[in-house]
């Protein structure tokens, strides 16, 4: 990918920019599973931990973790770009290769030291397409073959026919 830009706008209660003033930024990355509500048999992802539960509501999720920060100041229009990369990495430098959501926050301060704080977030996607795998039974017998079916979506969660994909 090209990376994303992420664009804060800081506003009087009366709609008026509020320019050149510092803004201090922070980008937080947590999982994201895409779960298209009408493909509810399928598990979307690639995660290879047999032990990780992802419908378990008696088990939090972790929380989202910094991965960007920095600071700024708003310009004549009252507003801050900020530049997200497209080769994220976590907070111990390594890669993210999966899927994630990114939370951006930003903190702007005016000149009577009243502080001005909001948050959005952008869902960054590992591809273009997802696919889905659905097992028509929950249990299987060893060496017994097993029904699996699939099917490909966009990353908005709509099925995408007459995509080829291979299955290893």
């Amino acid at each position: 990918g090209s990376g994303a830009t992420a664009e804060v706008a800081v506003s009087y209660f009366f709609g008026g920019p509020v320019a050149n003033v510092p803004v201090q930024w922070n980008v937080l990355a947590e999982p994201y599973r895409l779960s298209p509500p009408a493909l509810g048999a399928y598990s979307f992802g690639d995660d290879d931990d047999t032990w990780r539960c992802f419908d378990c509501w008696w088990q939090p999720a972790p929380p989202p973790t910094p991965i960007l920060s920095g600071s700024g100041t708003t310009d004549g229009q009252g507003r801050l770009r900020i530049a997200i990369p497209p080769d994220l990495k976590d907070a111990q430098g390594d890669a993210i290769t999966t899927s994630v959501r990114l939370i951006i926050e930003a903190t702007a301060t005016g000149s009577d030291n009243q502080t001005l704080a909001g948050r959005s977030q952008l869902v960054v996607h590992k591809g273009d397409m997802a696919i889905g795998l659905a097992s028509r039974r929950y249990v299987a017998a060893v060496n017994e073959e097993q029904q699996v079916d699939l099917v490909v979506v966009d990353t908005q969660g709509s099925r995408l026919a007459g995509r080829s994909v291979s299955v290893e």
